[in-house]
């Protein structure tokens, strides 16, 4: 009652008064700190009401300042900042007081909390001054005042050992902190979110810190408070996660920065006399809280699952490890707290044992280290449980069997190993500590931290450990807790005995310390528990633990199968009740409530059993596959409603249907053809291919690795029964059945052909794109999504898409031979027929025309899914299966081809763009190529290639030459055979087809793919057969032109095939000698008559007065024959079947190339000329009709051609008088010798040759066209002419200026004017041409050029004896 009055003497402004009041305060709650018994641990539920002693009355009087007016004022003399400046012996003082009541007053919340700080005093029922008094102590401040006296007597310390005011300050401060924390989660939530971890780590390492306290009578080290806070805060962040990923980490990360691991060694390894009665316990109370923050940084490390904390705190202990030099004792942090976990156990057994009494608060001290050693070996063997957060956590057998495989975990197993070691005996004899521990025979707390510790070694130990653990007697008390826990209801406990069962039953010996009888104990209260009906009544998530017990208790079943000890119990016991429970979990109406763990656990345990043959045998015999097949059914049910199922349980199933059927003994008792147990799988396997993020992608592909070799099991099985003839396997009921199960399920037939569509990447180019953004379509997303990808061995294939499209061949091949509904409809499922009524028509056929693509492209290059491995069945697979299959996707690809055709308004046929780009994109072209040999696919793989190049040639043309194999089946069919059977008259292919030939020749995709690949010669033999193949037409196809004939358009494709640009940027033929030869061989004759054909065809047009609109020397067969005619003995080939009259045709048209090809040929034998009446084509050349020829208006062309002529005429008037004859007889001689004459009389200047505006030689030839005169007249114009010559003829001494254009050209005139000589109407054209006389004699004269002088000379030598002293040709001329 006199806490007012005292308050008012504390908050006086004498220092005197203030002392005396704030003695009178530390003399009644100093005792606490001074005192050792002070200090202890206090027992559960305290009542310093009910403590008679001089320590119960010091803590009811800390109640009252804790609770009153004098802790505020306590609080002022602290503070340094208060109105007055108060010595620091006064505050030393005042801060010590405040230390002995938040210490008492910490206690006794602790006794009452039981770990849960202010809920746990309240549902404890702690007194209610208790509680205000806490309450007071957080609302006053009283953590920011230690906060600040640790960071203001910092300083003043200056790290020193000594025992300073300041040094007791600051102690007295992390007394108040430790306290406040361990009672108060209100304390631990503002110390959390001032984030002052590190700063209590680096406090309380401060040398000034670690030396023992002079203010507690246990002598801890003045850090003891710090180290309290830190490991309270710590452990409540723990367990109370906020739920933030990182928060954890971050201050794992925060304490290690501060130096936490070299300052917990210290801890752990600093001197200590544990036989003192007083002064050992503050030291036990040093490395209890060590431990209790070493057990937190472990622990939360394991929680991290970057992995970044427990390499941060690795990296740490090595460091800590690698600054020291330790030949004796701990050399690390883990081997610090292991050897604090032996020396606490081996006290405690000597006083459990020996009988050693040091006081209560020895004992509590000890015991403390014992729980806290414990929690901190089990978090470095690996549990990631928090101290105190075990209750209502149910321990999985599954998820210990998922050992943290990380680089750590060859240290982790070595602590494991240490620490079983250390609990497993006491001392180097002695007996096991680990049973007596669980019994609680070293304090209750140390039952839930070994359990902890054994969870953690079962989990990460090894074998070896298992076996030790098993060998120790634990299972002893294990077994009685597991059936104590399930008594009291207590989840943790039990679930955590039952996992020590499961892991350490396996390794049990009968007649060692009763272990094979604990286990046997064991197995029936898992059989009790599995046997539990459900309580329809209870909560759903009372069922659900009582569902995961069960699947504990069957998974602890599975692991103690392995002990051949317990065979006998387990088989008498537990296998019924498997198998019952999986028999009553699936019948229909079932009114028990079953979850799919608990399946899931009972199939993992029949799973152990049924890998033994004999075992299978026996599980298939008693039907165990038709309950599989009905839970996968009822999986299956439930996700086409949209519900969630267990994949797991769907696996297991699967897995024991797999390990069934896996052996012909056992598979032909499952019935597996029988019944709904194979659709039930295509449905799993189809429900698998889900994009649902909660499903586990192992889980699932397990499920569809082992679903796809059940179903290959199944075709093994369907085709056995037909001795592996496939005729017969077709017709079979096996198959018949197979069929019918994978037909009725629409999505599995779906998910198959959505997993072949992956080899498109869902993606096709758009045939018609500009740019690199927009040149890609999607393929519609119908057929839902694909199979998982496994790359793993699966039915013999290499990954699971292999074996899917093994089955999805299969499937098509019995839907194509066998007539059932079902195969219509497996049809209309995988040509998504059966969704045009939900989805828009267009897409679904774009889809399935996709899928006919691949599929189509896939059977062409032999995909290994679809390849059969026996020898017979490839002879099948290629004469029988394969065909049947394209048939089924041609006709598909055609129907979709006709429905997404239309016409446009401007009358011609568009396709799709889509199905264009996908006709490009897949090559369907060469696809239908490769197929056309087989004569019922020649008529739809036709009428796609025609629909293709009809609609959009420049887009397709391409893909005829995007391959070898496709340019060559090309050629092949321009071949076909005409007997070929067919709807389509063959002929009509074979126009098409030189049609489309043509179209690349055009383009040069042709010439390019034939160079690229190397098959010309192929290809010209290849067309030279089609033009000869082309049948005599009928008397009605007499008037088509050779132009609309087929062998026009192959001609015209030989000649694109042959045909180079040169420089000019023209093409021109080019042919080697042999191609040449061969060509004259095989088409020589019928180019020959091409040529001579379209000659009369014209003639015949021209006497009709009809134009003609095609140009003859345009024509593909003009152009080859010149091309061949070039080569020498080419053209002795063509001479030798007659061609040479449809040479001499072409050069008449002014081919300058036939021309040089005749002047080839008669260097040797210029008589060839007079064969067919070539020379009269060459002397036509210079006929007047041929005036407006197309080489006479270009000057070059016409020299070019005339040249030639007059060589040709030459060589043969000088080699043969028949042949002077011959052309002097020709219709148009006298225009070629006018033109020889203009030729050389161009030579002399225009001032000579002009009279009346006309030259001599024009005048000649205006002579030569005028009627004919009486001899009379025509003696009188000789007069004329000789009189107008010997006017202008020049004077003596005078000589005439020479003007040469084309040295050649008149060269060649010269040549064939000297040649006809001999023919007496020529000789006397040229005597009595003055003109030419003129221009000679000046070339004679003009020795320029040499070769025109000599030709001069030789025209007036001939000339020579004919001339006459009166005639225009004399000497002096």
């Amino acid at each position: 009652g006199c806490g007012a009055s005292v308050s008012q003497l504390l908050l006086s402004a004498d220092n005197s008064v203030a002392t005396m009041g704030c003695n009178f305060l530390a003399s009644l709650v100093l005792p606490l700190l001074v005192d050792p018994q002070g200090c202890a641990t206090l027992p559960s539920q305290y009542d310093c009401r009910n403590d008679q002693s001089g320590l119960g009355a010091c803590r009811e009087a800390a109640l009252e300042i804790a609770s009153g007016s004098c802790l505020p004022a306590l609080e002022s003399l602290v503070r340094e900042n208060g109105r007055t400046s108060r010595p620091i012996e006064l505050r030393k003082t005042a801060m010590e007081t405040l230390a002995a009541t938040v210490l008492a007053v910490g206690e006794m919340g602790k006794s009452w909390a039981n770990g849960k700080y202010e809920e746990g005093m309240e549902k404890y029922g702690a007194p209610a001054t208790l509680t205000r008094a806490i309450t007071c102590l957080n609302e006053e401040g009283l953590i920011d005042v230690a906060l600040d006296v640790l960071k203001s007597s910092s300083a003043q310390s200056l790290g020193s050992s000594n025992d300073t005011p300041a040094a007791r300050i600051r102690e007295s401060g992390g007394i108040v902190l430790g306290s406040l924390t361990s009672c108060s989660a209100e304390a631990i939530l503002e110390l959390h979110s001032r984030q002052v971890l590190a700063s209590l780590v680096l406090a309380a390492n401060d040398p000034s810190m670690t030396s023992p306290s002079t203010l507690r009578g246990d002598a801890a080290p003045r850090c003891l408070g710090m180290l309290e806070a830190a490991s309270s805060v710590l452990t409540f962040t723990w367990q109370h996660n906020s739920g933030a990923s990182s928060e954890l980490l971050d201050r794992l990360i925060e304490a290690l920065d501060a130096g936490a691991i070299t300052y917990l060694f210290r801890v752990l390894t600093s001197k200590m006399d544990w036989d003192s009665r007083d002064k050992s316990s503050g030291g036990m109370k040093a490395r209890s809280a060590a431990c209790q923050l070493l057990c937190c940084l472990f622990g939360i490390s394991l929680t991290d699952e970057t992995a970044i904390g427990m390499r941060r705190l690795m990296d740490a202990c090595d460091a800590d490890q690698a600054q020291r030099r330790v030949k004796k004792g701990p050399r690390n942090i883990m081997e610090a707290a292991l050897t604090v976990l032996q020396n606490a156990l081996t006290q405690a057994h000597k006083m459990l044992v020996g009988g050693v009494s040091r006081g209560p608060h020895y004992q509590a001290a000890l015991l403390d280290l014992v729980e806290s050693s414990l929690l901190a070996a089990g978090s470095m063997c690996g549990s990631s449980i928090a101290p105190g957060g075990g209750d209502g956590t149910m321990i999985k057998g599954d998820a210990m069997l998922a050992m943290r495989a990380d680089e750590f975990e060859s240290r982790r197993k070595e602590v494991c190993k240490v620490a079983c070691e250390v609990v497993i005996r006491g001392g180097r004899n002695g007996p096991a500590l680990l049973p007596t521990l669980l019994v609680g025979g070293f304090g209750e707390g140390s039952v839930t931290a070994s359990l902890r510790l054994a969870l953690a070694i079962a989990q990460n130990g090894s074998e070896e450990q298992h076996s030790k653990l098993a060998l120790s007697g634990l299972l002893v008390p294990v077994s009685d807790l597991l059936k104590a826990s399930l008594g009291r209801g207590d989840l943790y406990k039990f679930s955590a005995a039952l996992a020590l069962v499961r892991f350490c039953g396996p390794y049990v010996a009968a007649g060692t310390n009763g272990g094979v009888q604990s286990v046997r104990d064991a197995i029936k209260v898992a059989t009790n528990v599995l046997t539990l009906p459900i309580n329809p009544s209870a909560s759903v998530e009372q069922i659900e633990t009582q569902e995961s017990l069960k699947s504990e208790c069957i998974s602890a079943l599975e692991s103690l199968s392995k002990n051949a000890a317990l065979w006998s119990a387990i088989s008498t016991d537990a296998l019924p009740s498997i198998v019952a429970y999986l028999h009553s979990s699936c019948e229909p109406g079932s009114g028990g409530i079953s979850l799919p763990e608990t399946r899931s656990s009972a199939l993992r345990a029949v799973l152990q059993i049924v890998q033994v043959p004999s075992h299978a045998v026996a599980a298939a015999d008693a039907g165990l596959a038709e309950p599989l097949g009905r839970m996968l059914k009822g999986n299956n049910a439930l996700r086409a409603r949209g519900q969630e199922v267990d994949e797991v349980m769907q696996v297991l199933a699967v897995e024991v249907l797999h390990v069934l059927v896996a052996r012909p003994e056992s598979r032909r008792l499952c019935g597996l053809l029988q019944g709904d147990t194979l659709r039930a799988v295509c449905a799993a396997i189809a429900y698998s291919a889900s994009e649902q993020a909660s499903f586990h992608s192992d889980t699932m592909a397990n499920l569809v690795v082992l679903g796809l070799e059940i179903l290959h099991f199944a075709l093994g099985e369907v085709e056995a029964a037909a001795g592996g003839d496939t005729a017969l396997v077709l017709q079979s009921a096996g198959a018949i059945a197979f069929l019918d199960a994978v037909a009725s399920e629409a999505r599995f037939i779906r998910s198959l052909c959505s997993t072949l569509l992956l080899k498109t990447d869902m993606k096709i180019k758009c045939h018609e794109s500009e740019n690199e953004s927009d040149s890609m379509l999607d393929v519609p997303r119908l057929y839902g999504a694909p199979l998982l990808l496994v790359k793993e061995k699966c039915a013999g294939f290499e990954n699971t898409h292999d074996a899917a499209a093994a089955v999805l061949f299969a499937s098509s091949v019995f839907a194509c031979a066998i007539e059932s509904h079902k195969s219509k409809a497996f049809w209309e499922h995988a040509l998504l027929q059966d969704l045009h009524k939900i989805q828009e028509v267009s897409e679904c056929l774009r889809a399935s025309s996709t899928l006919c693509a691949i599929y189509l492209r896939l059977l062409t290059e032999d995909y290994v899914g679809f390849v059969p491995r026996s020898e017979r069945g490839r002879q099948d697979y290629d004469g029988l299966t394969r065909p049947l299959v394209r048939y089924r996707l041609l006709e598909a690809m055609k129907t979709s081809l006709d429905e997404l055709t239309t016409e446009s308004v401007l009358g011609h046929t568009e396709i799709d763009v889509y199905m264009l780009s996908l006709l490009v994109h897949f090559n369907v072209p060469h696809i239908c190529l490769s197929v056309w040999k087989d004569p019922a696919l020649l008529e739809l793989s036709y009428g796609l290639i025609k629909a293709m190049v009809e609609a959009d040639p420049d887009e397709v043309l391409h893909l005829f030459v995007e391959s070898k194999e496709a340019i060559m089946s090309l050629f092949d069919l321009l071949n076909l055979d005409q007997s070929t059977e067919a709807l389509i008259k063959v002929s009509e292919i074979q126009r098409f087809l030189a049609t489309t030939l043509e179209k690349l020749a055009q383009s040069g995709m042709l010439t390019d793919a034939v160079e690229k690949f190397g098959v010309r010669s192929s290809a010209i033999a290849a067309l030279a057969a089609a033009c000869l193949s082309e049948e005599e037409q009928s008397a009605d196809d007499d008037e088509e032109l050779t132009s609309n004939k087929l062998a026009s358009g192959l001609m015209q494709t030989l000649v694109e095939l042959c045909a180079v640009e040169s420089k000019d940027g023209k093409k021109r033929i080019e042919l080697s000698s042999f191609e040449a030869v061969s060509i004259a061989k095989s088409l020589g004759k019928k180019i020959c008559h091409m040529v001579i054909s379209r000659f009369l065809e014209r003639a015949k047009l021209q006497q009709y007065e009809i134009e003609d609109d095609e140009e003859i020397m345009e024509a593909p067969d003009v152009s080859m024959l010149c091309a061949i005619a070039q080569y020498e003995s080419a053209l002795q080939v063509l001479r030798s079947i007659g061609g040479l009259h449809a040479i001499a045709q072409v050069a008449g048209e002014g081919e300058i190339t036939a021309v040089l090809a005749l002047q080839k040929g008669c260097k040797e034998d210029p008589s060839l000329l007079l064969e067919a009446d070539t020379y009269a084509s060459i002397v036509s050349l210079f006929s007047s009709e041929k005036e407006h020829s197309h080489w006479r208006q270009d000057e070059k062309s016409r020299a070019t051609v005339e040249t030639a002529a007059f060589e040709l005429l030459a060589q043969l008037c000088m080699a043969s008088s028949k042949g002077r004859v011959s052309v002097a007889g020709a219709d148009d001689f006298q225009n070629a010798l006018n033109r020889g004459l203009e030729i050389v009389s161009n030579v002399v200047p225009e001032s000579s040759k002009e009279e009346d505006g006309d030259t001599l030689a024009e005048k000649d030839v205006k002579d030569d066209e005028a009627p004919m005169e009486p001899e009379d007249e025509g003696t009188e114009k000789k007069e004329e002419t000789n009189e107008q010559w010997q006017d202008d003829k020049p004077k003596p001494g005078e000589s005439l200026i020479t003007k040469v254009e084309d040295p050649k050209l008149l060269a060649a005139a010269y040549s064939f004017l000297s040649a006809m000589t001999p023919v007496p109407s020529a000789r006397v054209a040229l005597l009595e041409n003055g003109q030419f006389i003129s221009a000679t004699s000046a070339l004679v004269v003009d020795n320029k050029d040499s070769n025109l002088q000599f030709a001069a000379l030789r025209a007036i030598a001939k000339l020579a004896p004919f001339s006459s002293s009166d005639g225009l040709l004399t000497f002096d001329s």
